[in-house]
């Protein structure tokens, strides 16, 4: 096997791998950001909820 090849074979892994990172914490930080806005809105309708029952 060429040196050149076996190069290009483990550059191809390396991406691989720092792909599947980035994928992971991209997907890590959008779940964040759902749970976050998830827990946002569920604050907002309680406090709408308060000011409704105030009014």
């Amino acid at each position: 096997m060429p040196k050149n090849e076996i190069c290009e074979i483990a550059i191809g892994i390396v991406l691989g791998f720092a792909a599947a990172k980035v994928l992971e914490l991209a997907f890590t930080l959008a779940a964040f950001i759902l749970i976050l806005a998830a827990y946002g809105v569920i604050e907002l309708a309680q406090y709408v909820g308060r000011a409704l029952g105030a009014w």
